[in-house]
């Protein structure tokens, strides 16, 4: 209804206005709880436009300048929550600009009247303190709006500097137990959880909690921020290792979080993303990928394909995929996590550190070096600038960087580099943290190589320890370092240890990684190498056997640990088929010899042969020529998301049951898993 045709009176079309402006205010906060952004934005921008349009048509417009800061910074809030954050950056310094001209007046406006009669004006001073009280109170808000985004910016001490403003001005007009103060306190813990100042970060996380205890009580709370503070004093004491604690806090934060905004609110994906993290800690990946699916599955529908949440989400995924030895699945879902936040963030933010990280990783274990370097490489860059030199991320990075050195039989380079890491380490995590430990165990792996076996046995043995005391003595990492401990007792001759660890570390790994994991594989290489020491040529035949078809199933038949295989087992007298590799170095002779000698048509039709065969080791979908396309799709389906899952399923339903490499393309995430087609 046209309101025009109802109400002549002005002051009741001013009075519906005034109420239309705070219906929608309350709308769009409303809209941002259950996170429906562009809902928020609509009702937000429409109540701007209004109050600008009746300011305009106003002569005391201060009132207003007030109400259009107020909107700008639950504008800016939106902008937040969308990653927009230069936008945000505007809105809010729009907004601070509106606020401190209005405060200024405020002021001024109070002196006048104090100035000419204190006790006859005395209504309007106390009128006149309440605005001054609610303005600066927004403008203490907006810092800390500010500090947000420049943490998300990853300049952190512009965030402090502005954190810091704002809780002067709310212990100011609010006192030092509000839980606006609580906010700052915060996010303050969040900017230095970020800068791995962890001992601070803690005191400005159970300050945050202490003062909405005290404020509605432990069992009376009903706000979304206990549950978000109780999830980010769960993360802290994940990255110190204490992991009970973490479990603790995040089960009481989802709890507290579904009960209050439900189970499907985008909150509860963050807490479900932590407990993946901690999962994936403890080495319970199946257990992982769960929460990152539920997780997933409510990202989707709470934000836009190109959000960087999505991003972080799938790049947890991915994370499982690779500790499971599944690269095929692992790398696309990295590339493409890494592409959208590099649109999103920008080439240099710290954020893509961490992804850089993962995929260098995974090109490792894939024995591709120069790629692995040059992620290192980057992650270490993008770290040291947002940090400077001594962030604890810089230490892991440094310590994977020289893993490929070490890779590469460089061994002083990497025992440099090594040392340098786990200095960075200790000075941020302590001597006894899993970190430590990774570190130690791998500058034992260069002493081994360097004929030190005393040292590397005293390192082995700390490492050992210290991951036992934080993970268990189930986790798949006390396997490695048994097999790396049994390496050393087989090269000192104390050969019936090192067969009793290798047979540990191979029921461990098996139990918690499964029986095809790449781990598994390296640690039956060792065994066999050992049996063939003692003369027990059938079963050092039965593990390179085993360790051979888990190469095969997880990296093809290119990488270096086929070949150095395939010839022990000729020692044996077992004969496989040629690597990839040196096939395609056969092909590449026949070419040669083709060109020299243009009447060999026996060498064409070989040369012809010999890439069909690299094809087929390479392809699995090679023997169907709908699976040949499916390998090289026009658009590389990179990971099954919840909302594709009905497409595939309509697609394989097309297709009888015996095609199985369709089955495997739905499973294996990316589009196939190497070898698994017959």
């Amino acid at each position: 209804v046209n309101k025009n045709e109802i109400y002549t009176n002005q002051n009741d079309l001013l009075l519906i206005e005034s109420i239309q402006i705070r219906l929608l205010m309350k709308c769009a906060m409303i809209s941002i709880q259950i996170a429906k952004l562009d809902k928020a934005m609509k009702s937000a921008q429409f109540c701007l436009n209004l109050v600008e349009k009746t300011t305009n048509s106003q002569s005391n417009s201060q009132s207003n300048s007030f109400l259009i800061a107020r909107i700008l910074n639950l504008i800016a809030t939106i902008q937040k929550k969308q990653s927009e954050y230069d936008e945000a950056h505007k809105t809010l310094n729009r907004a601070l600009n509106i606020c401190e001209i209005t405060l200024s007046k405020q002021q001024q406006f109070k002196n006048g009247l104090t100035t000419i009669n204190r006790q006859k004006n005395f209504e309007h001073i106390k009128l006149i303190n309440s605005e001054i009280t609610a303005n600066m109170r927004l403008i203490a808000l907006i810092r800390n709006g500010l500090g947000d985004v420049n943490r998300k910016s990853a300049k952190y001490d512009e965030a402090l500097n502005n954190y810091k403003q704002s809780i002067e001005l709310l212990e100011k007009v609010c006192g030092s137990n509000h839980p606006d103060v609580a906010e700052v306190f915060k996010n303050i813990g969040l900017l230095e959880k970020k800068c791995s100042h962890y001992i601070e970060a803690e005191k400005n996380y159970s300050r945050a909690i202490a003062i909405l205890e005290s404020t509605f009580g432990c069992d009376q709370i009903r706000t979304p921020k206990y549950g978000l503070y109780l999830s980010d004093l769960g993360d802290l004491c994940r990255k110190l290792g204490k992991l009970d604690q973490a479990a603790n806090y995040y089960k009481r934060a989802l709890k507290s979080i579904e009960i209050i905004l439900g189970e499907s609110h985008a909150e509860v994906a963050e807490i479900l993303n932590s407990l993946g993290l901690l999962e994936k800690k403890r080495a319970n990946y199946f257990e992982a990928k769960e929460f990152y699916e539920r997780a997933l599955i409510i990202i989707e529908n709470n934000f836009t394909s190109d959000h960087p949440k999505l991003a972080f989400a799938l790049t947890n995924l991915a994370d499982v995929y690779r500790k499971l030895g599944d690269f095929s699945a692992a790398l696309p879902i990295y590339k493409r996590s890494l592409n959208l936040l590099e649109i999103k963030l920008g080439l240099n933010h710290p954020e893509l550190a961490d992804i850089l990280n993962s995929i260098g990783l995974a090109h490792k274990k894939l024995a591709e070096y120069d790629e692995a370097r040059d992620c290192y490489e980057r992650a270490i860059a993008l770290t040291r600038n947002a940090f400077g030199d001594n962030h604890y991320k810089i230490g892991i990075f440094e310590g994977n960087l020289a893993d490929v050195f070490r890779k590469e039989q460089q061994f002083e380079q990497a025992l440099l580099i090594y040392e340098r890491a786990i200095e960075i380490v200790i000075s941020n995590l302590g001597p006894n943290h899993s970190e430590t430990a990774e570190l130690q165990h791998n500058i034992a792996q260069v002493k081994i190589e360097l004929g030190s076996f005393d040292e590397a046995l005293t390192l082995i043995q700390k490492a050992l320890n210290s991951v036992k005391n934080e993970l268990g003595a189930e986790h798949p990492k006390i396997g490695m370092y048994l097999n790396t401990l049994a390496t050393l007792q087989l090269k000192t001759d104390a050969q019936n240890e090192a067969k009793r660890n290798f047979e540990l570390a191979i029921t461990i790994l098996e139990k918690s990684l499964g029986k095809q994991n790449a781990e598994v594989a390296d640690v039956l290489i060792n065994l066999g190498k050992l049996e063939l020491a003692t003369k027990n040529q059938q079963a050092a035949r039965t593990n390179f056997l085993r360790a051979v078809s888990i190469v095969r199933t997880v990296f093809g038949t290119s990488h270096y640990k086929y070949e150095t295989l395939r010839k022990e087992l000729l020692k044996l007298g077992v004969k496989l088929e040629p690597s990839t590799s040196k096939i395609k170095k056969q092909i590449n002779n026949s070419n040669l010899n083709s060109n020299s000698n243009s009447n060999s048509n026996s060498n064409s039709n070989l040369n012809d042969q010999d890439q069909d065969q690299d094809q087929n080791d390479t392809n699995p979908y090679y023997r169907s020529s709908l699976g040949l396309y499916l390998a090289k799709p026009k658009k590389r389906v990179d990971y099954q998301t919840p909302k594709q899952t009905k497409i595939i399923n309509q697609s394989i339903s097309i297709f009888p049951p015996s095609v199985s490499w369709l089955n495997d393309f739905y499973l294996g995430g990316w589009g196939y898993k190497n070898n698994t087609t017959q």
